[in-house]
Parts: C-alpha cells; structure tokens; sequence
C-alpha cells in the first residue's frame, strides 16, 4: 500500500519541513518504488536513486525553498498496476492551459 502524506490550509503558513520530511520518510516503508511532492502549485518526482523518501528530499529543490505553503502533499508509491516507471510516480498533475488544475494522489 502507498503512503500519502501532508497539509492543506486556508491560507499561507510557515513550511514546517522536518514534520513534512518526517511524514514522507515515515512512510517509506509503504511505498518503495516512487515517490513525489506538490507544495502550492510546484511538484517533484523521485524515482531511481531517488525513489524512497529519505533520499529524495535531501536533493528536493522544492523543500528546499519553500517557506510558507497552503498545501504540500506528498505521495510514497508502492507499484501494484502498471510496474515502475517514472511516468506513474505521484501525485497525478492535470494541467491545463493555466497551469495546475488538479492534484491526485491515491492508494491503490
């Protein structure tokens, strides 16, 4: 099973990385395969090398300079269907021609 974590908010707040990065290397163990963020409109992928949380973050230019965030949501990806690739690695970003339109993330 996947492990999806983080906060959404109603208005701007300080970026709280060590419980973020706590949340996304706590569930490493559910994951394993991918895993990926969305802090306010920006997003990252980590597979490969990258794949499990605990190394990802340390190389996240995201985390690195967010400061204030609504939402930051983040997704550890344990491949059921469709194998491991990086294409399949969460969360799921629909963009249209505005950017952003829609953020998923899901277990499963």
């Amino acid at each position: 099973m996947c492990g999806i974590f983080g906060f959404i908010g109603q208005q701007q707040k300080p970026f709280d990385k060590r419980a973020f990065v706590t949340l996304g290397v706590s569930n490493d163990t559910r994951g394993g395969d991918s895993c990926g963020i969305f802090i306010d409109g920006k997003y990252e992928y980590g597979v490969d090398k990258l794949k499990l949380f605990g190394n990802f973050w340390f190389q996240s230019e995201l985390i690195k300079e967010t400061r204030k965030a609504t939402i930051a949501i983040g997704h550890d990806r344990k491949a059921s269907v469709g194998g491991v690739k990086a294409e399949l690695a969460q969360p799921v970003i629909i963009s249209g021609e505005h950017g952003v339109e829609f953020v998923l993330i899901h277990n499963g």
